[in-house]
């Protein structure tokens, strides 16, 4: 069909007008869209129809028809490797995508298709984009209860965002900033952030995301306790997503109108809200909600008597649960690297396997008891379980000189126990002296017999998902007993453990219910079991550890075995760090590392990776834009970063003062100083070490 003006321009304001109704009015505009997608055919006018793909996908994505919005964007996305539609079009199909990926809890593909959006967004400098992206990757790590890398990514957006204002924009990255707020208590940020969100929304016409920010105004009302507010906020995010269409942001202000209507105790009507929340979540295969239903409606089933109900959600919890089991344990294991003696890494995984290959909490306990002393000096060890309804700790397990004590049952009240302080502050306690350290923590010095004389001690809190479910403790008579080392491999046990003890407890509840759920043991057992696989990044900075840095270079060295495409490996040493350790203590270090890798992750490219291989020495791999000037300045950047003064505190978050490090960098490319992975790192090795000792 031969084009005409009239054709040509009708296919174009199609086109805006189905982009500016995909949020406001999703069904108009999968109507508007798909009479675009036809006429673009019929004039075989590839770039138009790859925009009306796109304008398609967008609206069944605010439908929560994810998967007629994956297939619109895979057909579009194999147009545009006919016809190149521009890189601001490009990132918007993989947004896209992530979207409907994301919208499926396919979250592995949704990170792929994000980061693919980020990258071409980054090398054709397309700010927007960028934070759009960033935003995005943001939202997955925060269902996956990565927080710490949420903020990165959300604080990263923000900054763009000053840069480059836009008030579309500013909609999402204000609402998730605020929600990051809440979920760290400070709820006038929190609400500072929705109020400027809010804002933007309505200025733009935004009503999808306006619809989902009114949920989280309800929560934050919740919070303050103005019920009514609450209440109000809710049901005008659920009449929102009415009007838009939007069954998943139907779902989630359901689910928190359920939630309040708890708060207020009222369980029928907080049943009645979940069960039509929970319908709208399955109807769109939404998961990562349909999980969270299922066990708040087991819980209430269970409170009033309905054991057949409760075993029913409690089943499909737990199967749920295990389906996105590998999602949340590879941002919840990050901790033993291959900087670990090989020995003591054996045996932590012996135990770990152990203490993950069952899910009865008697037999976890045992097996710590029978395998701890060979990891660690240990004269007395304890796990105690948080009871949050009685304010206690239970300790079914105590361990004093090798003998097993009575259980035992502490009350929580600050200042009594170390054990209660972690529980206050969700933070663990490092005691290298403890009668230096005692006054950090307790009201008054401890007359239990083992503090006497020489004593260290660690406790560790043991979470799942920023949810405490106990303390782990480990203590000897001896001075400054734990080496960094021992304090790292206690992080990963109680990492573990924290995991095995919830799981197990759940089972303890689904087994009282009812003895049917012992017949699915094994198949659970072999879901958790997973577990055991050691994470890729460093456990301290949340970088990558040496064998993801190692995989990583020799995947992209495979890659370009034949084009010969440059690439660069960076390494930084910091000079003057053990005198930090010596004189604040090994708190005050983890804090300079912590800062240290922040700001090599701030001052590198988003495809770059950024490593940690060792105690004080980092690495960063440039695949793209290896030359020897790029590297060259990388390096003058990072080291100019690293050795800006950093400000430490002391336990209690008070300012201490301010230490400064410096750096020695060596840099290696590929392939003009080696053409392997070991040449390479020899090469920056021997340079780095060159500057070291020029410097000295």
């Amino acid at each position: 069909m031969a084009k005409s003006g009239s054709d040509t321009e009708r296919l174009r304001v199609l086109n805006a007008r189905a982009w500016e109704q995909s949020l406001s009015e999703p069904e108009v505009g999968e109507r508007t869209a798909t009479e675009a997608v036809e006429l673009a055919r019929s004039l075989r006018d590839l770039d138009s129809e790859i925009a009306a793909l796109l304008n398609r996908g967008w609206s069944r994505i605010v439908q929560a028809d994810y998967q007629h919005a994956q297939d619109d964007l895979e057909i579009a996305l194999r147009l545009a490797q006919e016809v190149d539609p521009g890189p601001d079009t490009r990132c918007k199909l993989h947004n896209a995508l992530g979207a409907a990926f994301h919208g499926k809890s396919e979250l592995g593909k949704a990170i792929g298709a994000y980061q693919e959006s980020l990258a071409i967004a980054e090398r054709t400098h397309l700010p927007l984009r960028q934070i759009a992206a960033l935003n995005n990757l943001g939202e997955v790590e925060m269902d996956l209860g990565h927080v710490g890398s949420a903020r990165g990514l959300f604080e990263q957006a923000e900054r763009l965002l000053e840069q480059y204002p836009d008030r579309e924009t500013e909609v999402v990255v204000f609402s998730n900033l605020g929600d990051l707020a809440m979920r760290e208590d400070d709820l006038e940020e929190a609400e500072r952030f929705f109020a400027a969100a809010r804002e933007a929304a309505e200025e733009v016409g935004d009503r999808f995301n306006e619809g989902e920010l009114l949920s989280r105004l309800g929560v934050l009302a919740a919070r303050r306790g103005d019920a009514a507010s609450a209440e109000r906020y809710h049901t005008e995010s659920i009449r929102m997503a009415q009007d838009v269409r939007s069954p998943v942001i139907r779902a989630s202000a359901l689910m928190n109108l359920g939630d309040l209507h708890r708060q207020l105790d009222q369980p029928e009507m907080a049943r009645v809200v979940y069960e039509q929340a929970r319908e709208h979540a399955e109807e769109i295969n939404a998961r990562h909600l349909s999980y969270r239903l299922h066990r708040r409606l087991a819980e209430l089933a269970e409170e009033r008597d309905d054991l057949a109900m409760a075993l029913t959600d409690y089943k499909r919890y737990m199967f749920l649960k295990s389906e996105l089991q590998d999602e949340w344990t590879e941002h919840r294991l990050q901790d033993l690297t291959r900087t670990i003696e090989a020995e003591r890494l054996r045996m932590v995984g012996e135990i770990a396997q152990e203490i993950t290959a069952t899910l009865d909490l008697d037999e976890i306990l045992e097996r710590i008891y029978r395998r701890i002393n060979r990891v660690l000096d240990a004269k007395v060890f304890s796990i105690g379980l948080y009871d949050a309804e009685h304010n206690a700790l239970e300790y079914p397990l105590v361990i004093e000189n090798g003998r097993r004590g009575e259980p035992r049952r502490v009350p929580v009240e600050p200042g009594t126990s170390f054990g209660a302080w972690v529980v206050e502050h969700h933070e663990a306690v490092i005691i290298e002296d403890l009668r230096a350290q005692y006054g950090e923590y307790l009201n008054a010095y401890p007359q239990a017999p083992e503090a006497q004389g020489d004593f260290s001690g660690l406790y560790m809190p043991l979470t799942v998902k920023d949810r405490l479910v106990g303390v782990l403790s480990v203590q000897t008579t001896r001075l400054h007993a734990y080496s960094e080392l021992d304090i790292r491999i206690v992080r990963t046990l109680a990492a573990f453990l924290a995991i095995a003890i919830d799981n197990s407890l759940i089972i303890d509840r689904v087994t009282v219910l009812n003895r049917l759920m012992v017949q699915e043991k094994d198949e659970l057992r072999q879901a958790y079991e997973q577990i055991s696989e050691l994470a890729n990044r460093d456990h301290l900075t949340g970088l990558a550890n040496r064998r993801m840095f190692q995989q990583y270079v020799a995947a992209h060295l495979e890659r370009r075995r034949d084009s010969r495409e440059p690439l660069a490996i960076l390494f930084i040493d910091l000079d003057q760090f053990k005198p930090i350790n010596d004189t604040y203590g090994h708190q005050a270090g983890d804090r300079v590392l912590q800062e240290v890798a922040a700001r090599l992750t701030a001052e590198t490219r988003t495809n770059d990776l950024v490593g940690r291989i060792g105690g004080d020495e980092f690495v960063v791999v440039l695949p793209e834009g290896a030359s020897v000037h790029a590297v060259e300045a990388t390096a003058a950047k990072v080291k100019a970063a690293v050795e800006r003064p950093i400000v430490i505190a002391d336990s209690g978050g008070r300012f201490t003062g301010e230490v400064c490090v410096s750096a020695s960098t060596g840099y290696a490319r590929f392939p003009d100083n080696g053409t392997s992975y070991d040449q390479l790192v020899r090469h920056a090795d021997a340079v780095m070490y060159g500057e070291k000792r020029a410097r000295a």
